[in-house]
């Protein structure tokens, strides 16, 4: 550092500039420069301490940055479902499917579907809109949308539909069209059919009714019924629509409704006149009442459908207002319950292990998911035969995972062998280098980083005995080379190498002793596996308070250091501002000195040289 840079430190803006003191001629503020310059190089040897140390520091903080990625890493190897990985297999998917957890085990069972889970079902027993009969007016068919009178083209023939017409007026002109088409409509269903002995078209582009939306054939399909094309009306034309509301809907049906509470499985929902249907379903599908309720558009019924699978019924309780009246859930005159009830039922099968009923034992559920062995089946329909359910150890998966681990353990040792052992840059100044260069070399030989090397290493060779068949990392094919110690460069890196046959054998035929030499406890076992120890080690290097914290962390020894460190530059600071002050002083003295004896010098020569004119 140029002493100049001292000014960031005293905050003295007089230091380092170069002036010309009295009329001696010499530049002393060049001087002053030149030896502070020299007295300053202490100080600039702190400074260069501090920013090694302060590097050094950041150097811990990104070792600790990847103990802590790797940490992570071994937690993962700690769970039981890291090792215990399976695949399933089914005989027939159409019946059920099957995954398997951490639980489950090899091998294969068979399974027959008696009945599957269903839930409780109340609907309608009733449409809730009024049917209209064939003499209501085409203006008055405004249940679920707004009539529209015009035209509709049906198989190419315009048709006037007027506001005034009835039903029977309708299916009169579409007969009478010449359209090729026979219209009926039905008094008992409320629906509208079209038929016609060839596939015939409805509707156009130029149409100004909305016939087809009235009669809901909008969306209905055209079906061969081995005599005729047939369209039939999807609905009834009395359906409703949700956007009306309570009280209008009541009106229709000549039903008197009160705003007040209704109870569904022991839930109250409120509902009022101004609420619209589709209001109350919303708030019933928000309530606690455990139950999913919608409006079935083409049967215009209400549903309600328990959340739970089983027999469980659904309690209803209309509080007066009239609603289930309203809904069709109660006769209009008796109130008694007149819905349509599909009770559930609840899931049975068979599991054997040789596909015979002797052997079988039965399971049953409220869900169409049954857990055997640790294997969750989910079921999608009964069968008469049993299904052949095969699960097996997901040897890729394992390997992949115990890879991924050997990978990352290499890639960490690596990084911690080369920062002990890179060489510092020696062809460039300090000033000059990158933040990179400054702290290539900081941790070479580091004792601290070399303790956490040599017991990362150590691992490596680390025995469990008496927990299993395995002892060591090279019993499932994990070493340092083909053998312990057959790579010495890999060993003194602390490299590994899997042999991948070994490690699937063991995954194979052997999978409960992998894990226990990785992940057995002292507790349970009498030692711990080699996963829980190293875990253990770079738990205790990271943690709050560990080692890597007390040597970098904010109260650690660096931090100490670089305390230390920057007290000694501010008292160097200070005592080189006053050394500063004390030379500025003592040249201009100097200079006033030499300015002091130019002047008796001139006065001399003036008084010589004036006797000397005299005298001659």
């Amino acid at each position: 550092m140029e002493y100049t840079d001292l000014t960031r430190i005293t905050g003295y803006s007089g230091m380092g500039q170069t002036q010309i003191l009295g009329l001696s001629g010499v530049d002393t503020g060049a001087i002053i420069d030149a030896i502070m310059e020299l007295e300053s190089r202490p100080l600039e040897r702190l400074q260069q301490k501090q920013e090694k140390l302060e590097l050094t520091q950041q150097l811990w903080q990104e070792i600790d940055d990847r103990l802590e990625e790797f940490r992570d890493q071994l937690f993962d190897l700690k769970l039981r479902a890291t090792f215990y990985q399976f695949t399933t297999d089914v005989g027939d998917t159409t019946v059920l499917q099957a995954s398997a957890s951490a639980d489950a085990r090899a091998g294969t069972f068979y399974v027959k579907v008696e009945s599957t889970a269903s839930a409780t079902r109340y609907e309608s027993g009733e449409t809730i809109g009024v049917i209209p009969d064939s003499t209501t007016q085409y203006q008055n068919l405004d249940s679920r949308v707004t009539p529209v009178a015009g035209t509709v083209t049906i198989n190419g023939v315009e048709i006037t539909i007027d506001a005034t017409d009835t039903i029977d007026d309708i299916v009169n002109k579409i007969n009478s069209s010449g359209a090729g088409v026979t219209a009926s409509y039905s008094d008992t269903t409320g629906k509208l059919t079209l038929s016609a002995s060839s596939k015939f078209t409805l509707g156009a582009s130029t149409d100004t009714s909305n016939f087809l939306s009235v009669f809901n054939l909008s969306d209905a399909p055209m079906e061969w019924d081995g005599l005729n094309y047939n369209v039939v009306s999807t609905a009834h034309v009395g359906a409703v629509s949700t956007s009306r509301t309570l009280s209008s809907l009541a009106s229709d049906d000549g039903v008197t409704f009160t705003d007040g509470t209704i109870t569904i499985n022991g839930t109250s929902i409120s509902v009022s006149g101004t609420d619209t249907l589709e209001d109350v379903i919303d708030r019933i599908n928000d309530s606690d009442a455990n139950v999913i309720a919608f409006y079935d558009t083409n049967e215009d019924k209400l549903v309600v459908i328990n959340k739970t699978y089983g027999t469980q019924g659904i309690s209803f309780d209309d509080g007066g207002t009239g609603f289930f009246k309203v809904m069709g859930w109660l006769d209009d005159s008796t109130g008694n319950d007149i819905t349509q009830k599909n009770v559930g039922n609840s899931a049975k099968i068979l599991v054997s292990y040789d596909g015979t009923d002797a052997t079988a034992t039965t399971y049953y559920s409220n869900s169409n998911t049954v857990e055997v062995d640790g294997v969750t089946l989910t079921l999608r329909s009964t069968s008469t035969d049993y299904v052949r359910v095969s699960v097996e150890v997901d040897t890729d998966s394992i390997v992949q995972e115990i890879s991924d681990f050997v990978e990352s353990y290499n890639e960490l040792m690596e990084y911690l062998y080369n920062k002990l052992n890179e060489e510092p840059v020696e062809d460039k100044d300090w000033e000059d280098m990158t933040d990179e260069e400054k702290m290539q070399g900081l941790l070479k030989d580091d004792a601290s980083l070399r303790k956490i090397f040599n017991d990362l290493r150590a691992w490596i060779t680390m025995r469990v005995e008496d927990v299993g068949e395995f002892d060591a990392l090279w019993d499932v094919g994990i070493s340092t080379g083909e053998n312990l110690g057959g790579d010495y460069e890999n060993m003194m890196k602390g490299q590994l190498e899997i042999n991948e046959d070994t490690l699937r054998d063991a995954i194979q035929n052997h999978l409960d002793d992998l894990w226990k030499l990785f992940n057995a406890t002292e507790d349970e076992d009498g030692a711990d596996g080699l996963i829980n120890v190293l875990y253990d080690k770079v738990w205790n290097y990271t943690k709050f308070g560990g080692y890597i914290d007390q040597i970098a962390g904010i109260s650690g020894r660096l931090a100490r250091e670089i305390r230390d460190v920057s007290d000694q530059i501010m008292v160097w600071a200070m005592r080189l501002q006053k050394r500063y002050e004390q030379l500025y002083r003592e040249f201009t003295a100097m200079e006033q000195a030499i300015s002091y004896l130019n002047m008796q010098s001139a006065w001399l020569a003036q008084s010589l040289g004036g006797s000397s004119s005299r005298s001659s």
